[in-house]
């Protein structure tokens, strides 16, 4: 997913894990995505020149439920650092670095207090490891997680790696490839990144797409074109998806219109109806997902 976004920057994104580190555990994956998403894409973010490395170890634990794993993620990078004194603001809600980092790389101050809340929420911790202005900085994120037993496996189709019964599978990845040719969507997106990642997931399909980097640019598309579905992101700038769509939708636009929001709370996502929008689907999107989604709206 951020791989893109390094290779904007000229940096390197290496992504590793100790031996014996794999396996099935029981977590939430959308919070632990939402939480390395933050911290690998601050890293590239504050990284001009070098790499940013993630290592995964895992240790095993003993819980009264039974057997757990403690997953403990390192993410270091050759970025501008941070001094002691700012070092100590960085989980202070709306708290930066200094004014100078908002205004040139923009951002509330608000990730990473998230981040480090729903570490905790998942049995973890989110932590600054190590930071020296001009060398770098090192987060490490932990969570604790109950080990999936051969039951939930199998609930869900799986097999434990070395089962006798274990046999190789295919990827579950969507062979969506001419099923949706010649269909077209508008994919409003403020990051250049999220735009790039979902013409990556859709180029196989045969849809045409076209891309608006906000809501007045898709206001003035969707007038002179015409579009079978439109990606909306919500968070955007001076005109956000909420707004962008009810004026689309005021202006005539019948076609589906499916909101991107990086907010899975229900309130969020009826604002998102109510608007206007037919369907929701929450950051990160998976590609096949996003696939089944466009299949589903557009192929009915």
């Amino acid at each position: 997913t951020l791989s893109a976004k390094a290779i904007e920057s000229g940096i390197t994104l290496e992504i590793s894990k100790a031996s014996g580190a794999g396996g099935h555990v029981v977590t939430d994956p959308l919070r632990l995505k939402q939480i390395l998403l933050n911290l690998i894409g601050n890293a590239i973010k504050f990284t001009h020149n070098g790499k940013v490395s993630v290592w995964l170890e895992k240790r095993e634990t003993v819980v009264r439920e039974g057997r757990a794993v403690e997953l403990k993620f390192r993410i270091q990078d050759t970025g501008i650092g941070l001094k002691p004194e700012e070092a100590q603001r960085l989980f202070v809600p709306f708290a930066q670095a200094d004014t100078s980092v908002r205004r040139k790389y923009g951002g509330t101050g608000l990730g990473l207090v998230i981040s480090k809340q729903l570490a905790k929420s998942l049995g973890g911790d989110l932590i600054l490891k190590s930071s020296t202005p001009g060398v770098g900085s090192t987060f490490e994120v932990t969570i604790r997680a109950p080990v999936a037993t051969p039951e939930q496996l199998k609930a869900l189709g799986l097999e434990a790696k070395n089962s006798p019964n274990a046999r190789a599978s295919k990827t579950d990845e969507p062979n969506a490839a001419g099923t949706l040719e010649g269909k077209s969507i508008l994919v409003v997106d403020d990051v250049k990144d999220n735009r790039t990642l979902i013409e990556r997931y859709l180029r196989s399909t045969g849809i045409k797409i076209e891309m608006a980097s906000g809501g007045q640019e898709a206001l003035d598309l969707a007038q002179s074109a015409h579009w079978d579905a439109i990606l909306m992101d919500i968070q955007m700038p001076n005109m956000d998806g909420l707004e962008t769509t009810s004026r689309l939708r005021k202006l005539g636009y019948q076609k589906p219109i499916i909101a991107l929001t990086a907010h899975a709370m229900r309130e969020e996502l009826d604002r998102c109806i109510r608007a206007g929008c037919d369907k929701t689907m929450t950051k990160p999107v998976a590609k096949k997902d996003l696939i089944a989604q466009l299949e589903s709206a557009l192929l009915k």
